[in-house]
């Protein structure tokens, strides 16, 4: 099995940022009582140097996607995607932008997969509210834009939190075939 990319990124970006640490933009997905999984407080931090990630929430979605709209779920097909009732398409398939997990089912499940999926069930239904904001084709085009599974690519907000920031938090977006 390879080894996830992930760890080389990370150290690249921590060699070119070396300095003074600061703790990074707190989430409240996954860890609500900003301790591990373990009870232990979390010590993440981030060398200071280092840009501090934009924080991105439905209200400043950037250009080249759809307005953000409430979904209720329909199903979760692995961490990285599943189907939603859009008030315009209901049991869309949706496939998350910018992160990879393994997968959940079939011949290349792994535990991991199944764990992920797991996790990122829990959060969903936790959640009070859902919104998906779909990329568009073109920037402007009002025209979904999806991969070879029919599925639309989207950022996907629970309570108002970027779900895919949450899944790099907490190494679950980690893909070990990458």
């Amino acid at each position: 099995m390879r080894r996830s990319i992930l760890p080389v990124v990370v150290t690249l970006v921590l060699a070119a940022c070396r300095s003074e640490v600061v703790e990074p933009a707190p989430t409240t997905i996954g860890t609500p009582t900003g301790k591990d999984a373990g009870g232990e407080a979390d010590t993440s931090t981030i060398p200071s140097n280092c840009p501090a990630p934009r924080a991105l929430g439905p209200a400043n979605v950037s250009a080249g996607f759809l307005r953000p709209v409430k979904v209720t779920i329909a199903g979760v097909a692995d961490g990285d995607s599943g189907r939603y009732n859009f008030p315009n398409a209901a049991n869309q398939g949706v496939r998350m932008l910018w992160v990879n997990t393994e997968e959940s089912f079939g011949d290349d499940m792994t535990a991991f997969g199944v764990e992920t999926k797991a996790t990122v069930i829990k959060w969903i239904t936790d959640a009070k509210e859902i919104q998906i904001a779909v990329q568009e084709t073109a920037p402007g085009s009002g025209i979904p834009d999806s991969d070879p599974y029919d599925r639309w690519l989207s950022l996907l907000f629970l309570d108002g939190e970027l779900l895919q920031t949450c899944l790099l938090y907490t190494s679950d977006a980690a893909d070990e075939r990458s």
